[in-house]
């Protein structure tokens, strides 16, 4: 996951041609979905979790950071 990231974010990247782009959108949304179930599982041991509540605090969470930057 690391490797296909620092790829994209790596200090003078090369451009990727549009199929390198699409194999590598797929990768990392390969690793997305590895990685959120597993995440999902370590946050709701947390003390006090509760994953249906904290679901629906995210997306609200990003708006406002989305909006903060504009």
């Amino acid at each position: 996951m690391r490797a296909s990231t620092r790829r994209l974010l790596a200090e003078g990247a090369e451009l990727l041609s549009v199929e390198e782009v699409e194999t590598l959108t797929l990768w990392l949304r390969g690793h997305i979905m590895v990685a959120v179930p597993e995440i999902e599982q370590i946050a709701a041991q947390l003390p006090g979790a509760r994953p249906a509540a904290r679901s629906a605090e995210i997306p609200q969470q990003l708006r406002a950071t989305s909006l903060s930057r504009h």
